[in-house]
């Protein structure tokens, strides 16, 4: 079985990680939380660019606060219209798009 080093980044990690030397085969890029723009990582876009820099694949991903249905549509539509925006800046994700949903506040979601 190959295994295959990936970590995911935001802006908790500041500008600890040494993407040249690091490594790392893959990387999920917090794009940030919610569903407004201004809620975007503060390091989403360093850590896009220390990626492509280094010939890191990529993946992104979302932190959910949804406790709605419509709540997750909104986070949803938000994360697109940024990752289009990223997209067309010449930034891929074959690493795909994550949703994650952990938070206490979602408890009465269920699964």
């Amino acid at each position: 079985m190959t295994e295959l080093y990936g970590i995911d980044v935001s802006q908790y990690d500041g500008y600890n990680i040494n993407f040249a030397t690091a490594p790392i085969k893959y990387c999920i890029v917090r794009w940030g939380y919610g569903s407004r723009p201004s809620q975007q990582d503060k390091l989403w876009e360093y850590h896009l660019e220390q990626c492509n820099d280094n010939n890191i694949p990529m993946g992104a991903y979302l932190y959910s606060y949804a406790t709605t249905t419509g709540g997750a549509v909104a986070e949803a539509t938000n994360l697109c219209a940024r990752l289009d925006e990223a997209k067309a800046k010449g930034y891929t994700f074959p690493y795909w798009i994550w949703y994650d949903v952990e938070d206490s506040s979602q408890a009465q979601l269920g699964k």
